[in-house]
């Protein structure tokens, strides 16, 4: 954040949710749901030292059920929890959230591994996020206005609650995004390609391909290769001038399986 602060969900819940309020029967992939409370959480870093270790660490929201999407606000952070986006705030000044609303809900959660992540904040003033794989989402906003989301597709929406919007239809599970310094947007698809750029209310292969006539066309494609992959994840693009030359403006992508 801007205060130099690491914001970090992990979880112990993934890929079997903890029972709650929201949870889905689940998919034949992921059958299994916690006899248990959630007990995952969105940790605070900072104070870092020489060596590169944070010396100080706040748990500052508990009880989230596999949380992969967050992004830091003012007073506190937005954050993913099966089944809604909420606002969790500190109002007390301890460094730890006092509140939880919900923001956004509510979304799909039948396969764990594509769910509301990825939520990057750009300088138009909306948070932009991906929804995956095999999950159907029903998304009030706080105009009435409802967005259905199934399996692959990426959205934005605005930090008080207000906008919920698609932003792209397709792909098959995309995960991470990233802007490069001319304000385009990039997804990686976990199950498909490694990089997209994604252009507003355009359409991309997958698996389940949903292409509308009031769609733009099927957008070009960066990749043709999948590095043998179906875990292709996190992009990032690296424009600042720390690195040597040949390894600036240059995108990075997380492989975990190759």
């Amino acid at each position: 954040d801007s205060a130099g602060r690491l914001w970090v969900t992990h979880s112990v819940e993934y890929p079997f949710p903890a029972k709650g309020k929201g949870v889905q029967p689940r998919s034949r992939h992921f059958p299994g749901v916690g006899d248990h409370p959630p007990r995952d959480r969105l940790t605070v870093f900072s104070d870092f030292g020489p060596d590169g270790r944070a010396r100080k660490v706040v748990h500052f929201v508990g009880g989230l059920n596999i949380p992969i999407g967050q992004t830091p606000i003012p007073h506190g952070a937005i954050v993913y929890s099966i089944p809604n986006i909420y606002r969790c705030l500190d109002t007390n000044g301890d460094g730890k959230a006092d509140t939880r609303t919900v923001l956004y809900g509510t979304f799909g959660n039948v396969d764990t591994h594509g769910m509301s992540n990825s939520y990057t904040r750009w300088i138009d003033g909306w948070i932009y996020g991906c929804h995956g794989f095999s999950n159907t989402s029903h998304v009030k906003d706080g105009s009435g206005h409802v967005t259905t989301l199934r399996s692959g597709n990426t959205y934005r929406f605005r930090e008080d609650g207000s906008r919920f919007e698609r932003f792209t239809w397709g792909q098959t599970n995309p995960f991470g995004l990233t802007f490069d310094p001319l304000g385009n947007l990039y997804s990686a698809d976990c199950h498909s390609m490694p990089l997209y750029m994604l252009l507003r209310g355009a359409s991309y292969p997958g698996i389940n391909p949903e292409h509308r006539d009031d769609s733009l066309p099927f957008a070009p494609r960066m990749i043709f290769h999948n590095h043998g992959s179906t875990g292709i994840c996190g992009p990032a693009f690296y424009a600042a001038d720390q690195f040597p030359p040949e390894f600036r403006n240059c995108f990075y992508l997380c492989n975990p399986v190759t």
